[in-house]
């Protein structure tokens, strides 16, 4: 197949993917209920919009840049969350107009760069990034510190390393996980051209930008009288002994099988991931070149969230580098009729996926968002306005409803586990614990420091019976 005839058709599947992203983000903005995640995200955000100072008015254990931003929305959003939504997709707008960027620093034609550029915005929203997560945040600065990172590269300047780090730090510091990245750009400094010194200094001035945001971030939390091992332990991801174990990162259930699930899911519905295993048909032809190997190890550690929990919006930092490695080898085995059918194929299959998921959207997600206003419509009638509401099971609510925390070091956090008595040592009285009991938990020993009340069906549709408990 010729440059010109792939290109057309290339272009055609560009505007078929942009028009089923653009449905979906209506499909989102219209239909989608709020996620647990975006409950327990935007409930601290609105904390930092009235004036709340983290540790202070409310302790957290996500890093929290991604929430400060958030929080500057929320004059104008106020309890209206499809805003907060639009702000995360565009940062993957913004994200996938830099990985635009990379690739065309690899020199990838542009209609490849074009086309990839629209999928990673599509596949990237349609796999939890349209719904209020903080990864949109953390991708956005980790692209930006990769592209300058190879800008740099190519100008022979040494001063822009030093913003690569601080672009580092703020995706780090929008999300723990960004940190993934440093092998790969740690390699892609020390395998360029020129003396060995020059090569290690770009690592050290690399290094100096995010130590330094490191030390401004801890100066100012110690003017503020914030116990520094409480910053170390958001900086380590370590959620508090309240909610966990000490030191334990995450309560997530994990089990291979449903890694298997959702790695075949994400096989399926985001296609260039079967495409690395064509590399193998054409491995005699391209050898494993520096951008080859440098997108490689920025893929392999991409994949570390998923040894934590495999959560669909995780996909989102493992997308972008899927597609850069794709298409530097696109782009070398451009003349291939044969890879050529193999990739329109599976494009052809992923956009099925699209089209299914799009026309199935409003269905299995409307009942959700007026399940939720339901279920709030009842608390409502049996909170006091302005008590402090604990949900086990369903964060998105304590947003929607405007409810405070229980207390400031319990937070918003999904609580797992009621039978931590530190956890009801910060209970205060007249305090709420409102719970889904699908969830089957318990009090244990604790269960007389309540009263219990049937808050009972949000309506006849939905089987779900909430408890809710008063604290002594």
């Amino acid at each position: 197949m010729n440059l010109d005839r792939f290109g057309k058709v290339l272009a055609v599947f560009t505007i078929i993917f942009a028009a089923m992203g653009v449905w979906y983000i209506y499909n989102t903005i219209a239909y989608a209920p709020l996620n647990l995640d975006g409950g327990y995200t935007l409930s601290v955000a609105r904390i930092f919009a009235n004036g709340g100072k983290l540790f202070k008015d409310i302790n957290v254990f996500y890093t929290p840049m991604g929430m400060w931003i958030f929080s500057l929305f929320y004059p104008i959003f106020h309890e209206n969350y499809p805003g907060y939504m639009v702000i995360a997709m565009l940062f993957l707008i913004l994200s996938g107009i830099v990985l635009y960027r990379i690739l065309r620093e690899f020199s990838v034609r542009n209609s490849i760069a074009i086309f990839f550029t629209v999928y990673f915005i599509v596949m990237t929203i349609r796999f939890d990034g349209s719904l209020v997560f903080l990864e949109p945040f953390s991708a956005f600065w980790m692209l930006l510190s990769i592209l300058t990172v190879i800008v740099s590269e190519k100008g022979n300047k040494l001063y822009p390393y030093f913003f690569s780090g601080i672009f580092l730090f703020f995706s780090y510091w929008s999300k723990q996980y960004g940190l993934m990245i440093i092998p790969g750009i740690v390699y892609f400094m020390l395998s360029g051209n020129g003396e060995n010194k020059i090569k290690k200094l770009k690592v050290i001035i690399f290094t100096c930008g995010f130590i330094t945001c490191v030390l401004v971030m801890l100066i100012y939390f110690k003017f503020n009288n914030i116990n520094l091992l409480q910053v170390f332990g958001l900086m380590k991801g370590e959620h508090s002994s309240l909610i966990f174990n000490p030191g334990k990162i995450t309560g997530f259930n994990y089990s291979i099988k449903g890694l298997i699930k959702i790695l075949i899911k994400y096989s399926l519905k985001c296609v260039p991931v079967f495409f690395i295993a064509l590399y193998y048909m054409i491995a005699k032809k391209i050898k494993f070149r520096r951008d080859i190997w440098f997108t490689f190890i920025l893929l392999i550690g991409s994949f570390l969230p998923l040894y934590f929990a495999y959560y669909g919006h995780y996909f989102i930092y493992i997308t972008p580098f899927i597609i850069m490695l794709v298409s530097i080898l696109i782009n070398k085995i451009f003349m291939s009729k044969r890879i050529i059918i193999c990739f329109l194929a599976m494009l052809t299959i992923a956009l099925t996926f699209l089209i299914r998921d799009n026309i199935r959207f409003k269905n299995s997600n409307c009942n959700r968002k007026l399940y939720q206003q339901e279920v709030v419509k009842l608390i409502n009638n049996k909170v006091v306005t302005n008590s402090r509401v604990l949900f086990v099971g369903n964060n998105a609510l304590s947003f929607i409803g405007n409810y405070l925390p229980v207390s400031n070091e319990i937070g918003y956090s999904l609580i797992t586990d009621l039978k931590n008595s530190k956890l009801h040592e910060n209970i205060s009285s007249g305090s709420y614990i409102i719970y889904d009991r699908k969830y089957k938990l318990n009090f244990g020993r604790y269960n007389s420091l309540y009263s219990e009340e049937l808050l009972g069906n949000p309506s006849p549709e939905h089987r779900a019976i909430f408890n809710i408990y008063i604290r002594k």
